[in-house]
């Protein structure tokens, strides 16, 4: 093994004004999946592979200079999850064609499979009974 290699950082990119010897590029090191399961940690994956130059965690969840308390709300604001209407489109129409039973199978498929970005439909499934 050769003693006299030293680590270098890259310079390559532009750099960035507001730190002295870091540089941005297009490049995105080494990324991990995560679970979906895992919201937060999703969604800050999220974040990191579609939000240039962030400098930290706080920064990442600004959206055209409005801070947002979570990375979810971040990433809706984005555009980058899709919003809820197709899950209140499908509850609408199963609302008249089902039974209670059905329609509370759906929503608990819905529930644990699809990810809803909100829960507000308890209060709707309730009222459809």
């Amino acid at each position: 093994m050769d003693s006299n290699k030293t680590w270098m950082p890259r310079k390559q990119g532009s750099p960035v004004a507001a730190c002295l010897n870091l540089f941005k590029s297009n490049a995105l090191g080494r990324l991990f999946t995560v679970n979906p399961r895992h919201t937060e940690c999703f969604y800050l994956r999220l974040l990191l592979v579609n939000v240039t130059g962030p400098l930290s965690f706080q920064d990442i969840r600004k959206v055209n200079g409005q801070q947002y308390p979570t990375y979810k709300d971040a990433c809706l604001a984005l555009g980058l999850l899709e919003d809820d209407n197709q899950w209140e489109c499908m509850l609408a129409e199963a609302a008249l064609n089902c039974t209670a039973i059905q329609i509370r199978l759906l929503f608990a498929i819905v529930l644990t499979t699809c990810f809803p970005a909100e829960h507000r439909y308890y209060g709707k499934i309730t009222k459809i009974q």
